[in-house]
């Protein structure tokens, strides 16, 4: 499973579903993709086939990720599109617990360089907090480990920069790469520097899912 900006993709739940619908998607059976899905009526957020692609897609990261084949009539949204048909092509075995570890250390660590850039050296609690989110994404250390650093990133200054830091150490992988990434957009300060952020952050993931990092 490769993606790149073109290809429209959605991420579901630990359990197969969609985080806010609730619809358990048919998986695929071997090569053979899931089921097609349909809907007579489409209404953005609420009715239809949601997929996203590039950028974007990373505002709506969760435990699984799946490659996404959609057709029919459909509406475009700024970060999302609404199909009437869709099912689901593959579901990636890179994006995992490992991997959205390493990715929301990867997005908190340009959060802590940003604010070293501008003078405002992080806290030893932020680096740590990182450094141990690897540890643990490699199983180098343990839960108490994990939450302690955690812990003292939550109280260190630093705003959003502190805020990526602890998100990477949280408990949940998908929820730490969801939190990190926006906590490391929101520090960029102007709409270029976000956008510049977001580009980095889905080459990122791309990377990771593509195989292409470990």
């Amino acid at each position: 499973m490769r993606i790149d900006a073109t290809t429209p993709i959605k991420f579901l739940d630990a359990d197969g579903r969609g985080p806010y619908s609730w619809f358990e998607w048919p998986r695929p059976r071997g090569k053979q993709p899931g089921k097609w899905v349909h809907t007579s009526e489409l209404e953005m957020c609420k009715r239809g086939i949601h997929v996203a692609r590039g950028p974007s897609a990373l505002v709506w990261i969760d435990a699984k990720l799946c490659t996404v084949e959609v057709r029919g009539s459909h509406l475009i949204g700024d970060d999302k599109e609404c199909w009437a048909s869709g099912r689901i092509v593959s579901v990636s075995q890179s994006w995992n617990a490992t991997t959205q570890r390493l990715f929301a250390a990867d997005c908190a660590e340009r959060a802590l360089l940003r604010e070293r850039e501008h003078g405002r050296e992080p806290s030893e609690a932020s680096w740590r907090a990182i450094y141990v989110a690897r540890q643990y994404a490699r199983g180098e250390c343990d839960d108490a480990a994990r939450d302690a650093a955690r812990d003292a990133a939550r109280d260190a200054a630093g705003a959003a920069a502190r805020d990526a830091a602890r998100d990477a150490a949280g408990a949940a992988a998908g929820a730490a790469a969801w939190d990190a990434a926006r906590a490391a957009a929101r520090e960029a300060a102007g709409d270029a520097a976000r956008d510049a952020e977001c580009e980095w952050q889905f080459s990122r993931f791309c990377e990771y899912v593509n195989g292409e990092i470990e």
